[in-house]
């Protein structure tokens, strides 16, 4: 680390860095303003406001000499005709081992600083590696700006984190990334930790228009779904960019495709219906909600319209007065009502499919549906049934077979259920003519 901090110093001064063996030294060498014994006090630098280096806290060289020092290694600097030598040595005064530095006029006058320590030949290469100035990376996509994380780079070598081009941390990933964002290291330059990386791979991801990342991730998806650890990227939820992810999920699955709805009856009719059911891992399958629809949602009828003008007066009657009923509740529960149009369920049962569904009801778009055949047997209750069923998946976005939706209906019954004692109690009525026989004036 001592020497990673003292390459560092050299990087941020923004002129090229050169390496040599002076003797037994090795000299770490950059062409930038110097530095003063003053630069030397811990606590003080000239680089703390720079937003365009690492090295944010200006420590790095002094804390890098010290380091060396307190392990017996020789350092030497040598900068604007001083040299400064250190050393570690017991002060009477103090009665403490102290950090001592010598000073000395040197006839090395030259523009910048030179560092010698006392190292090997692999401390230096293992130090070098850490940096992508020094170790380029293959580059496969940048970062645009709008992004907090904009000027940010995703690497082809995979899992290893960069800061500004300083290794940091490895993680299990697809790819690698050089985030521009300092406030991922803490003072020691290390990686404050899994979440604020993850938020910013989630940023990537999210700005990422690059085809080929977007069909490795897919194809990754697809294969490692149920498999358990997962890489990072599948980890994170992220908002895809609609227009490029849609393009490379038609290339690769075909026009037809959907995200499974984790139900596998409902899976399968979709597979009949020759869709592609793609199942994902969890965040990477809540992300894509965003841009596909679910297999619960294909295997419905939403085409066959019939319009309200083709209604018999009966059914327009039947049909405002169920409405009616049906958003008056839904005022009850709290759930906003929805425009509603009437379907014609094209399911029929057939003994050579595996699965048949009587679709009575549907939600997509802001928009309600309703199945013909109830309005016909004039059925009120399975109509207001149907609509508010619609309704909470208007309201609370969840799917149909899922334990939240299964809680939302909960809530809306209670709500209702509620409501409907309280206003008899009110007026002092006895039992309900829904089946429930109860004396409710205890």
């Amino acid at each position: 680390d001592a020497i990673r901090e003292i390459i560092q110093n050299g990087l941020d001064t923004g002129t090229k860095i050169a390496f040599g063996l002076n003797g037994t030294l090795w000299e770490i060498v950059d062409n930038g303003i110097g530095v003063k014994l003053s630069d030397f006090i811990i606590g003080r630098s000239s680089k703390r406001d720079d937003k365009n280096v690492i090295g944010q806290f200006g420590e790095g060289l002094k804390i890098g000499c010290l380091v060396l020092a307190r392990e017996g290694r020789q350092v030497r600097i040598i900068s604007l005709g001083k040299s400064y030598d250190f050393s570690i040595q017991y002060d009477d005064t103090w009665q403490e081992k102290l950090l001592t530095i010598d000073v000395d006029d040197s006839p090395i006058k030259q523009k910048g600083t030179a560092v010698s320590i006392e190292c090997s030949e692999e401390e230096i290469k293992q130090a070098r590696s850490l940096f992508m100035q020094l170790n380029p990376q293959p580059v496969i996509d940048k970062i645009g700006y709008g992004s907090d994380v904009s000027g940010s780079e995703i690497l082809e070598t995979p899992g290893i984190i960069y800061v500004n081009g300083l290794a940091v941390t490895k993680i299990e990933a697809l790819y690698g990334y050089n985030f521009h964002k300092k406030e991922l290291v803490n003072r020691d330059r290390a990686a404050i930790g899994i979440t604020q990386i993850k938020n910013c791979v989630a940023e990537a991801l999210s700005y990422t228009t690059n085809e080929d990342i977007i069909s490795n991730l897919l194809r990754t998806a697809v294969i490692t779904a149920g498999k358990g650890t997962t890489p990072t990227e599948f980890d994170v939820m992220f908002t895809p960019r609609k227009n490029t992810w849609l393009k490379v999920l038609k290339s690769l699955f075909g026009t037809k495709v959907c995200l499974s709805s984790h139900n596998p009856q409902v899976d399968l009719a979709a597979i009949e219906k020759n869709w592609k059911v793609l199942e994902l891992p969890w965040n990477f399958w809540y992300s894509l909600q965003r841009i596909l629809p679910k297999s619960e949602s294909v295997i419905k009828d939403t085409k066959r319209i019939v319009p309200f003008s083709r209604l018999t007066a009966e059914q327009k009657e039947f049909f405002n007065k169920g409405k009616g009923i049906a958003d008056e509740l839904a005022g009850e529960a709290g759930l906003k009502p929805y425009p509603v149009k009437i379907f014609v369920d094209k399911e029929k049962k057939d003994d050579t499919r595996l699965f048949n569904f009587d679709q009575t009801g549907y939600y997509l778009n802001g928009v309600a549906g309703v199945c013909h055949e109830t309005i016909k047997n004039r059925d009120l209750g399975k109509f207001v049934g149907t609509l508010l069923h619609e309704y909470t998946h208007g309201n609370c976005g969840h799917g149909d077979n899922s334990r939240d939706f299964e809680n939302d209906l909960t809530d809306v019954i209670s709500s209702l259920g509620l409501a409907l004692i309280t206003e008899k109690r009110k007026a002092k009525r006895v039992g309900l003519n829904y089946g429930l026989k109860r004396d409710l004036t205890s």
